[in-house]
């Protein structure tokens, strides 16, 4: 456990300081869009801190549980609409888009918040983890049906840019940035929502895919200038973001050869 708060402290940390760095640093025309990527960090950065007290709770109230629960869904809603919003930026309907699925979004983390036998039926803490048993519930179908849409949508807001796009070099880092967007989203999907009942203690699967989305965010950003951020915070993001991935990849494989050697 302490392995996995460690490699979570570490994603927290890069993320938020990616998200400050691409706003703070991006220039005066792209700051309204960046404001967008700047909230999918805050969701992407509570997600993870919310995973993290989940899966180290060997006693909690229901009221507790019922919050990080809602925490867990709703930074992830938070971080899935803000990354529809920093994409389709500029796009005819991509405003409206945005707001519907924040809409449905808001209903769906409310519904939790006020009746969370919607989402799960039962919970156990006997393991020291929250171990949550949907049973068929409806509610946890719509999510799931509700992130699977919002991430093929923001995701063909990404595509169309990418042929819009006449620039080869700034082609090719849009290519890398929806690359490295649909393997952390697919993880996302499946570790925490997909598994969440079946394979509890690997939802820090979930968070810590952010870090690849990330990564190839910043990749397309320093190789390609995807998005026109000054060079002063370009080199305090890369200083972030070599060691912090360098911690992350350190105690990852660290993880996996004490799992699978005991």
């Amino acid at each position: 456990m302490q392995l996995i708060r460690a490699l979570l402290i570490a994603a927290t940390i890069i993320v938020l300081l990616s998200g400050f760095s691409v706003f703070f640093g991006s220039r005066k025309q792209e700051k309204k869009s960046a404001k967008f990527f700047l909230l999918a960090a805050l969701g992407a950065a509570t997600w993870t801190i919310a995973v993290m007290i989940a899966l180290d709770m060997p006693w909690a109230s229901s009221e507790f549980v019922r919050f990080i629960v809602t925490c867990i869904i709703g930074s992830i809603t938070i971080c899935d609409v803000g990354l529809l919003a920093f994409f389709s930026y500029g796009y005819a309907g991509g405003k409206t888009l945005t707001s519907l699925f924040a809409f449905g979004g808001a209903i769906l983390v409310a519904l939790l918040a006020y009746d969370p036998s919607l989402f799960y039926s039962s919970y156990d803490l006997s393991n020291g983890y929250v171990q949550l048993y949907t049973e068929q519930s409806w509610h946890f179908y719509v999510l799931i049906a509700y992130f699977f849409l919002i991430s093929i949508t923001f995701s063909s807001y990404l595509i169309r840019r990418i042929e819009d796009t006449t620039n080869p070099g700034l082609k090719n880092g849009l290519k890398i940035l929806l690359c490295g967007l649909s393997i952390g989203g697919i993880l996302a999907l499946l570790f925490d929502l997909v598994f969440l009942t079946t394979l509890p203690t690997l939802t820090w699967i979930g968070p810590l895919a952010t870090v690849v989305s990330i990564l190839s965010f910043y990749y397309s950003v320093v190789k390609y200038h995807t998005l026109d951020v000054s060079s002063k915070w370009m080199k305090a993001m890369s200083s972030v973001i070599l060691v912090g991935t360098a911690v992350i990849v350190y105690l990852t494989v660290f993880y996996v050869i004490t799992r699978f050697t005991n």
